[in-house]
């Protein structure tokens, strides 16, 4: 029966934790400083020691060589840079494994990073790249939820990976502490459940598939614990354990955009319904006419809900109406599950169902992008102005 291992390590303790006053003032007055990409501290490269040679050293009981990737930031790539010897292997840079909050086109490329790191192999090609997980279309910094489902996306790759693969693998994933959210989704735990992930923690898994018998992945060891990394006698510096927690993020707990992810990366279609002279007048974005007092622009999961929505908020409003089927990676702005909230004045039903609200990030791209419109359907009415259907 195939064994695969994933090791997740996180990377060691960063330099503008440990002296925050002065990576600060680097940032500021060298402009190749790039503020977002600090390196390890003098504490960290010693954690990164000595986490490979306990990495190299448990490799040893494994039965075929490793796969090493990392994360695009330089304390990542610096974390890994150890092993790379020990296992006399390349360094395949992942754009999957990037920092949570990642910023658009700010890194340097793995060819400028071959100047001071020549064991990058330019011949990889990433498991997931920023360009088909950038669903917000932001092409800045990057949201939660979709940081969320990014993690989602690429544990799809891992897990698609070690299923066609006939024999042994070994992968070694650097990364950061948010990707503790990798694990859970690995072991299909509740977010909260995956804990802290420590600096040069370790975290391994092992899944065993063979015909019909798959054991799913295994937790053999946690990233809680770093203490085989710890430079005897002196005190951690800066970078602290993290996971995640009942905490907020604009202004819903992580449980809530976890589940959100999961729901969106399972649908490549929404929907929404408006006047069609009011749509064809849009220009570049179409604006509900009741964006600024709901706060959001309404969507809906399924063409089937729409009759009861516009009968509910919509009947008195005359003339012809459209239904627009929207291409969920194309949409600009955040996507969240949320209860019904009224149109304008108008209450909605109550009930625990979920309907999705697009937030928009700025005034000039509010409203649905007329560039992610995949079909214009046709409403039909009755003569009271009652919504009896789409037409298909």
């Amino acid at each position: 029966m195939p064994s695969h291992v994933i090791y997740l390590i996180r990377h060691g303790s960063r330099f503008d934790y440990a002296n925050p006053d002065m990576w600060k003032g680097l940032a500021a007055s060298v402009p190749s400083v790039l503020a977002t990409d600090p390196p390890l501290c003098d504490y960290g490269l010693k954690q990164a020691n000595l986490c490979a040679e306990w990495v190299a050293e448990d490799l040893k009981n494994e039965s075929c060589p490793p796969t090493i990737r990392s994360s695009l930031y330089w304390r990542v790539i610096q974390t890994a840079a150890p092993l790379l010897s020990l296992a006399n292997a390349k360094l395949n840079l992942e754009p999957g494994l990037c920092e949570y909050g990642h910023v658009y086109n700010t890194l340097p490329t793995p060819v400028e990073r071959m100047n001071y790191q020549p064991l990058i192999n330019l011949e990889y090609k990433p498991l997931v790249t920023m360009d088909e997980v950038d669903w917000s279309n932001m092409r800045e910094k990057e949201q939660g939820i979709d940081y969320l489902r990014r993690v989602q996306t690429f544990g799809d790759r891992v897990n698609g990976m070690v299923q066609n693969s006939p024999d042994d693998t070994v992968d070694v994933f650097y990364s950061h502490a948010a990707s503790v959210s990798l694990i859970a989704y690995l072991l299909k735990q509740p977010l909260y459940e995956a804990g802290e992930f420590s600096p040069t923690g370790v975290f391994k898994l092992r899944r065993k598939i063979e015909g019909d018998s798959d054991t799913g992945w295994v937790l053999e060891r946690h990233g809680s614990d770093n203490k085989m990394s710890l430079p005897v006698g002196e005190p951690e510096k800066g970078t602290k354990p993290w996971g995640f927690k009942a905490d907020n993020t604009h202004g819903r707990d992580y449980k809530q955009m976890w589940e959100d992810a999961e729901f969106l990366n399972t649908r490549d279609k929404l929907y929404h319904i408006c006047g069609k002279k009011e749509w064809e007048d849009a220009d570049q974005y179409y604006v509900p006419n009741t964006y600024l007092q709901d706060g959001f622009t309404h969507l809906a999961n399924f063409i089937s809900e729409l009759v009861m929505v516009g009968n509910l908020f919509y009947k008195d409003e005359p003339g012809e109406w459209v239904c627009l089927e929207l291409d969920v990676g194309h949409l600009k702005g955040e996507v969240r599950l949320e209860p019904a909230a009224p149109v304008g004045d108008t209450k909605p039903q109550e009930g625990e169902k979920l309907y999705p609200h697009l937030y928009s990030n700025d005034k000039k791209s509010a409203g649905i992008r007329k560039d992610a419109v995949t079909r214009i359907l046709n409403v039909r009415r009755g003569q009271d102005g009652e919504f009896l259907g789409v037409d298909e």
